[in-house]
């Protein structure tokens, strides 16, 4: 019990450096019609592999070339 309290922050920090980029990712996905991007998103959140968010800053940077502006104008709408 006292190592999963220990390793508790470290988990959190995981998941909120994970979630905004998941979000992003899979709502670009989804708004863009590409069913295949979404799941393999969804699948990279469930698998080990999908750790510290890459195949979702993969999907943003490099296949949908986003810039950081537009990142931030996702963000803001999900917000609102």
């Amino acid at each position: 019990m006292e190592s999963f309290i220990q390793t508790t922050p470290w988990l959190l920090i995981v998941l909120l450096w994970i979630l905004p980029w998941k979000v992003a990712a899979m709502w670009t996905a989804a708004k863009h019609s590409q069913e295949k991007w979404f799941v393999v998103l969804l699948l990279c959140f469930i698998l080990p592999f999908g750790l510290l968010a890459l195949p979702d800053l993969y999907y943003l940077f490099i296949t949908r070339k986003y810039n950081w502006n537009q990142i931030k104008n996702i963000f803001k709408q999900e917000v609102s």
